[in-house]
């Protein structure tokens, strides 16, 4: 069975870039998902991203937190225990190809 392949408009967040020990680029970001619910309230969904090589450098180069953003990539399921022991789920999106989402027209510029 393929791992799902998914798009996702959102703003990116929380960008940061390290170099491995092998050198290698590393962007590892969030992407924030939200709409309004029946109530009118905000429901946020945030995805953690992760690139690599070139990708990785040109999340760093042409976006800043806050920008719109379609990423398009494999959702990676990952567990792992916190510091308490409690088991912690998490998805990852993984492989993905990001580019530039259009602009509202009420952004300020």
């Amino acid at each position: 069975m393929a791992l799902p392949t998914v798009s996702i408009f959102g703003n990116i967040n929380k960008i940061e870039l390290k170099y491995l020990p092998n050198g290698k680029a590393l962007c590892s970001y969030k992407i924030e998902c939200s709409e309004k619910n029946a109530k009118g309230e905000w429901d946020n969904l945030y995805i953690d991203g992760v690139s690599f090589d070139k990708s990785a450098e040109f999340i760093q180069n042409y976006f800043k937190d806050g920008d719109a953003c379609i990423a398009t990539g494999k959702l990676i399921p990952e567990v792992y225990e916190n510091k308490e022991g409690k088991k912690i789920y998490t998805i990852k999106l993984k492989f993905p190809e990001i580019g530039f989402a259009p602009k509202s027209k009420n952004s300020s510029p």
